[in-house]
C-alpha cells in the first residue's frame, strides 16, 4: 500500500537534490556540468515554481556555453509559466541577449528587448540595458525614429544618475542623427534644469551641447 507514496517521496527528494546541485553549479559558474547533468530532465513535471528556477538555470548554462537554441527553448518555457507577468521581464531580457549574441538574430532580439522594457515594473539596470540595446539595433538599421519612440516611452528621471545620463545622451544623439540639433540642445538644456542632476551629469550634458553646437555632435 505504501509503495506509490514511497515512490512519490523518492521523486521529490531526487528533484530537490538536483535543484540544489544546479544552484551550486550556477553559483560556481560550472556551466558545462550544469547543462550536462540536467540535459534530459523534463522540468514540466516539476511544481511550477521549481520548474521556473530550473529552466532559468539551465538556460543560463546553455547561454554561456553558446548553445543558443537550447537556451531559447528553456527561456520560452519559463515565459510560458508566467504569462504577462512583470517578473518574466528578465526572461525576455535573457532571451534578447541570446538572440543577439548567440543566434545573431537582431530582429528577434529587438522584439524581446522591447517586451522586457514594456513588461518591466522597474527602471532597473536590466530595463536600461534593454532600452539602449533596442535603440542600438534600431540605429544600425537606420530606424532612428523608432529608436526615438522607444526612448520617449520611459521616464529618464526615474533612473539612477549613471543610467539617466546614458539615456539623455542617447536621446540627444538620436535627435542629432535625425538632423534635429536644436531639439537635441533643448533636451539637454531641460535636463540641466533638473533639480536632482549631479555634477558629473551636468558636465557631460554641457559637453554634448558644446559638441552639437560645434557641429561635431553625433
Amino acid at each position: 500500500r505504501d509503495q506509490p507514496r514511497s515512490r512519490g517521496l523518492g521523486d521529490v527528494y531526487k528533484r530537490q537534490d538536483l535543484a540544489m546541485r544546479m544552484r551550486k553549479l550556477t553559483e560556481e559558474n560550472q556551466w558545462k556540468e550544469l547543462a550536462e547533468s540536467s540535459k534530459d530532465v523534463d522540468f514540466s513535471k516539476w511544481p511550477r515554481c521549481q520548474a521556473l528556477g530550473a529552466l532559468r538555470m539551465r538556460a543560463a548554462a546553455n547561454f554561456n556555453l553558446k548553445n543558443g537554441n537550447e537556451s531559447e527553448v528553456d527561456l520560452k518555457k519559463a515565459i510560458a509559466l508566467t504569462p504577462g507577468q512583470g517578473n518574466n521581464a528578465s526572461d525576455y531580457y535573457n532571451l534578447a541577449c541570446n538572440y543577439e549574441q548567440n543566434l545573431k538574430d537582431d530582429e528577434r532580439a529587438l522584439d524581446a528587448y522591447l517586451k522586457a522594457v514594456y513588461i518591466s515594473n522597474d527602471m532597473n539596470k536590466m530595463t536600461i540595458i534593454s532600452v539602449l540595446q533596442a535603440c542600438k539595433i534600431l540605429s544600425v538599421q537606420k530606424r532612428n525614429e523608432g529608436a526615438l519612440n522607444v526612448l520617449g516611452r520611459i521616464d529618464f528621471n526615474k533612473a539612477s544618475p549613471p543610467s539617466r545620463l546614458r539615456l539623455y545622451s542617447a536621446y540627444m544623439h538620436m535627435l542629432v542623427a535625425l538632423n534635429r540639433k536644436a531639439d537635441a540642445i533643448t533636451k539637454g538644456e531641460k535636463f540641466l534644469q533638473f533639480q536632482k542632476i549631479t555634477v558629473k551629469e551636468e558636465e557631460a550634458i554641457e559637453n554634448i551641447i558644446r559638441e552639437i553646437e560645434g557641429g561635431t555632435g553625433r
